[in-house]
């Protein structure tokens, strides 16, 4: 659409049998246009410029009186979409998210012991130019992970949590061109430090989580984080499989979720005023 010309009111469409039909466009707002100065949103007849004013969609969840506003700034490209909450004569905390990646993205990839899947998950970092990543459920064992990781990642740094986790549960690698990652905290099921731009300083805190299989086992999970994150003024995204769910709607097949399944996530995200990201893409693999 060539957006030096006034916006059309028809256009025109072709079917299978070739059959031209035109069709009425209807606008649910259109901007001024004006052929002699070639602006939008603006007329030479009027000395001053009206500014629009466009409104910012916020969402964020309700924490101890409190509504953390979180500006709409990442792109997901693939999981769960997130759910969106109103605040009522409570205070809004503002949360900056800006993040000068293109997106965040993941792939369904499991088990890193075949070159054929090695060279896949190069593949994939090399498309989406990725400079940051954590792999989960890699399947190798603690002899042979710094080989396979220097084939994959070649001069990246890395970390590993096989000292607390002997199937060496967690990777994280990082371009360290590009980004750093600090002060990092290992866990059985989490890996939480400090990303830092190069090119710009931009801070955030990111966490990797592999959750343990039973609720029980989980409730470290929760409690533990929760510490590592205590006091954090910086933006914070935590990610990875928690091997749990939040609502009825995150489980396809099989048994009802009972309450107790999900209250500790529920708890957890409560009490730390996180939300879930928006995302695109298939819900289920």
């Amino acid at each position: 659409m060539d957006i030096n010309r006034t916006l059309p009111g028809t256009i025109k469409l072709v079917d299978p049998n070739g059959k031209v039909i035109e069709q009425l466009v209807q606008y649910d707002w259109k901007p001024q246009y004006y052929q002699t100065c070639y602006q939008i949103g603006h007329s030479c007849h009027n000395k001053k410029v009206q500014k629009q004013e466009m409104g910012q969609q916020t969402y964020g969840m309700q924490n101890q009186g409190k509504i953390w506003k979180v500006e709409e700034q990442w792109q997901l490209e693939k999981g769960k979409s997130a759910t969106k909450n109103n605040g009522d004569g409570r205070d809004e905390m503002a949360v900056n998210t800006g993040n000068a990646f293109t997106a965040l993205v993941d792939t369904a990839q499991r088990g890193m012991n075949k070159v054929f899947k090695q060279k896949k998950l190069k593949n994939f970092i090399r498309e989406n130019k990725v400079v940051l990543i954590a792999v989960l459920e890699n399947r190798v064992k603690e002899t042979k992970a710094e080989g396979i990781i220097k084939k994959i990642f070649n001069n990246w740094r890395w970390i590993e949590n096989y000292s607390q986790a002997p199937g060496g549960r967690i990777w994280i690698a990082w371009d360290q061109t590009r980004v750093d990652f600090e002060g990092y905290e290992m866990h059985q099921q989490y890996i939480i430090g400090e990303v830092i731009e190069r090119q710009n300083g931009n801070k955030f805190r990111f966490g990797t989580v592999y959750g343990m299989h039973t609720v029980q086992d989980r409730k470290r999970l929760w409690e533990d984080m929760e510490k590592a994150m205590a006091g954090a003024t910086d933006p914070c995204v935590l990610m990875g499989d928690y091997n749990t769910i939040l609502t009825n709607k995150d489980r396809a097949q099989g048994t009802p979720v009972q309450e107790f399944e999900v209250k500790d996530f529920k708890d957890f995200i409560w009490r730390n005023g996180l939300t879930e990201l928006k995302t695109v893409g298939r819900k289920y693999t």
